[in-house]
């Protein structure tokens, strides 16, 4: 998980002044929420394709 970490870190930084980044577990499923907000559509695009990348990476079954 330390990659998922890393990656939100980034995109929080990438969005730091311009809009938020919100990783939520679901406590009835098994998955992941990643919600974003910026002005800018293809900002928020980004820093959800890159959350949702990195979170099926290491879900992956080996």
């Amino acid at each position: 998980m330390d990659e998922v970490r890393q990656r939100q870190h980034d995109v929080e930084r990438t969005l730091a002044g311009h809009g938020r980044l919100l990783l939520r577990r679901s406590g009835t499923e098994p998955l992941v929420r990643v919600m974003a907000e910026a002005e800018d559509a293809a900002l928020v695009d980004e820093a959800v394709s890159q959350m949702c990348a990195v979170l099926e990476k290491v879900t992956q079954p080996a």
